[in-house]
């Protein structure tokens, strides 16, 4: 049903100046002029009060997609050779020049790839980097290269024929020993490094590195019989054969 108003009504309701009628005054309408009316401080006063939050969060919003813009388009460099010597301290200097001769010998560019040699890691973590296939190369002294062939980390040329280039050596050069599988071990009843293979046989896992100037003058190293060979997850085989056929010159 519709509501009709006497013209008294309608008139009183008109005068009536409770809130409920009034327009609001509690801003400032920019329509009207009033913004115009405001002088400097007061202008910078309204416009921290109305609009700062809005353009801090349109900053921060729009710094935040520069950058991951940024780091999706600039690629890092990657590891394009990693090699791990142990039982050695080598001078960090010469570590870092030598970095620099390999990347030049592999023709590799600096800007997008590198080459790491690893001389101070553990030998548990080496083994962990070894597993999860980050290391490429192992040097070490006959003893611990040894433990990592009888382990099956390093490649043998039976196996895989990246590495058949061992057999281009003397025989004096070429590293052997046995390869001890878990049965192997369980059945010994001893550790591994202790524990035999069942078949007695050996496998080339390296070439000794005794002799080599860019080892022990270049490198500095003072290891008397190092070995050297490829591991069995390398992920940069080429390089790799490359790198040890350069360092037995």
């Amino acid at each position: 049903m519709a509501m009709n108003f006497s013209e008294e009504e309608k008139k009183k309701m008109l005068e009536d100046d409770s809130e409920i009628y009034q327009k609001r005054e509690d801003g400032l309408d920019a329509n009207n002029g009033e913004l115009k009316k405001l002088k400097g401080r007061q202008k910078r006063e309204y416009f921290r009060q109305y609009y700062m939050g809005t353009v801090a969060v349109i900053v921060v919003v729009a710094i935040l997609a520069v950058l991951f813009f940024k780091n999706a388009v600039e690629k890092k460099p990657q590891c394009a050779l990693y090699i791990a010597i142990e039982d050695d301290v080598l001078d960090e200097e010469k570590v870092t020049d030598f970095e620099k001769a390999v990347e030049k010998y592999l023709n590799i560019d600096g800007e997008k790839e590198y080459v790491k040699i690893d001389n101070g890691t553990d030998s548990k973590q080496v083994q962990t980097y070894i597993y999860s296939g980050i290391i490429d190369v192992v040097i070490a002294s006959e003893d611990t290269y040894k433990t990592r062939a009888k382990e099956g980390c390093m490649m043998e040329p039976s196996a895989d024929d990246t590495v058949s280039f061992y057999k281009d050596y003397d025989k004096d050069k070429q590293f052997f020993c046995e390869y001890v599988s878990g049965e192997d071990v369980r059945e010994s009843e001893k550790t591994a490094n202790e524990a035999e293979s069942a078949d007695g046989k050996t496998y080339n896992f390296g070439l000794y590195l005794d002799g080599s100037e860019k080892y022990t003058k270049s490198l500095g190293g003072l290891v008397k019989k190092p070995v050297i060979g490829i591991t069995a997850t390398s992920k940069h085989k080429e390089e790799a054969v490359q790198f040890i056929k350069w360092m037995m010159k």
